[in-house]
């Protein structure tokens, strides 16, 4: 054995102390965190395990804690620190003058609220497209992806590719690559198979190029001009209502009488739909296409309410209208 003095003027021994020092001191950070997520009394804290990714190749069990409120720590530990907050962003409403949602994620702190008009003519410049004989993912799945299966090549060969397809999951992402990918007359390139890094470099250097992405590119992608000419939204962007925290928060509202849909899922889905749709127009001169080929933004009642919180395009309901406006785009 051999003793390691923390003051020897050998710097072996202070690096190997130093070394040992760090060690202990995350061994006990893990043990404390182990034992809150054992013993957690918080009832405003949710805890779980998710197993390894295979697609990441992981071999251990992975354990999260989260506040259930984190508006809470920025109400209580931020808000009082600061004189004056300004939080601006092109999607914090969730309809027409509608912070509701956004203030409660936020505290509901008092605040002066503006929205101003897009630099954008998206009337001029964007088409949104909403086809009519798409059948409904939750209902008919298997259907509902043999149909855009059918539909997404003939959106892809109006624009020559030059496209971005957005999928709220892996699993329907490679079903319809699978479908598609090999007869295409565009070059795709996949998240699932690629990464995100690569898929979207491949897609920057390849001319009439095909990205099928996830929840990376639904947003924070700035791709202006001719390179992206169309952004399809396969389905809308409803949470899974089983996420644990989403889970937790939807149980609460449930105790208070609330609708868990309505005040939690359906603004949350309406800001990432505005998120994705914002990809295509990027600059006062970019003109192209959102498709949206989930049927329920046309058949549920919630459908105008999604579509009233969408920049105002011009609405297309049929191929051949499509290809003739845009032409005139």
């Amino acid at each position: 054995k051999k003793a390691y003095n923390k003051e020897s003027d050998d710097m072996t021994d202070k690096e190997m102390i130093l070394d040992l020092e760090m060690s202990v001191k995350k061994l006990n950070e893990t043990g404390e965190v182990l034992e809150q997520f054992r013993n957690n009394k918080d009832k405003d804290m949710v805890v779980w395990v998710e197993p390894p990714e295979e697609r990441k190749k992981e071999q251990f069990l992975k354990i999260f804690m989260q506040p259930m409120y984190p508006e809470k720590i920025i109400e209580e530990k931020l808000s009082p620190k600061l004189e004056n907050m300004i939080l601006t962003s092109a999607t914090l409403s969730s309809g027409k003058k509608d912070f509701k949602f956004f203030k409660n994620k936020i505290g509901n702190i008092e605040a002066d609220e503006l929205i101003l008009a897009s630099p954008f003519n998206y009337a001029k410049n964007c088409l949104i497209y909403l086809p009519k004989n798409v059948r409904d993912p939750a209902t008919e799945p298997d259907e509902y992806h043999d149909d855009i299966s059918k539909l997404i090549p003939m959106l892809l060969a109006l624009t020559e590719g030059n496209a971005f397809v957005l999928f709220t999951s892996f699993k329907s992402l490679q079903t319809v690559y699978d479908a598609i990918a090999d007869t295409s007359d565009y070059p795709i390139f996949s998240q699932k198979e690629m990464g995100a890094e690569k898929a979207k470099a491949e897609f920057l250097a390849t001319d009439n190029s095909v990205l099928f992405g996830v929840s990376t590119f639904w947003q924070g992608i700035d791709i202006k001009g001719d390179k992206l000419k169309s952004v399809i939204i396969t389905k809308l962007p409803f949470q899974p209502p089983n996420e644990p925290v989403l889970e937790a928060r939807m149980e609460e509202i449930k105790k208070k009488n609330g609708n868990p849909f309505g005040e939690m899922q359906l603004p949350q889905a309406i800001l990432t739909l505005k998120q994705g749709f914002g990809r295509l127009i990027r600059s006062k001169t970019d003109t192209g296409i959102v498709s949206i080929l989930d049927p329920r933004i046309q058949t549920k009642n919630y459908g105008k309410q999604v579509l009233d919180a969408l920049p105002p395009a011009k609405r297309v309901y049929s191929l051949r209208d499509l290809k003739i406006e845009y032409k005139n785009l």
